[in-house]
């Protein structure tokens, strides 16, 4: 009988602190504690709140690392696209650069062409030399 009656009263105390620490009452709780020392409860009750904060701490504990990954896992993504974009900016600068190059050669080319047909006039020798050189530098390409 007076098992039960001390569990009763454990179960009593311990929902008594519990809710006081639910609302964030500390002379609540402190009270709780001093009638569950008085009825004799205190240690079991201590033993509970003791093994309730072990399992919260875990849980935070758990939390922060599946937290932590996922963080790592979000600043590598981001890196990666980072270096991803600077990768496409530096190709698509590349591509510019040699389609530039490419309009200039070829302007090099007809100015060049130009003032060779200039000198040599409407020679055939001249115009086999200049086709010849024109598909060969296409070919080139």
């Amino acid at each position: 009988h007076s098992f039960l009656r001390r569990l009763q009263l454990a179960v009593s105390s311990a929902a008594q602190v519990r809710e006081a620490l639910e609302d964030g009452d500390a002379p609540q709780v402190q009270a709780a504690l001093e009638a569950a020392e008085r009825e004799g409860v205190s240690d079991c009750i201590l033993k509970l709140a003791v093994s309730q904060a072990g399992y919260h701490v875990a849980s935070a504990r758990e939390q922060h690392a599946a937290w932590a990954r996922e963080a790592q896992e979000r600043v590598a993504r981001l890196m990666d696209a980072q270096e991803d974009g600077s990768q496409q900016y530096c190709q698509d600068r590349l591509a510019e650069v040699r389609a530039r190059l490419q309009e200039r050669q070829l302007a090099h080319r007809r100015c060049a062409e130009k003032v060779l047909s200039a000198r040599l006039g409407d020679s055939d020798i001249a115009l086999l030399f200049l086709t010849f050189g024109a598909w060969s530098s296409l070919a080139s390409l």
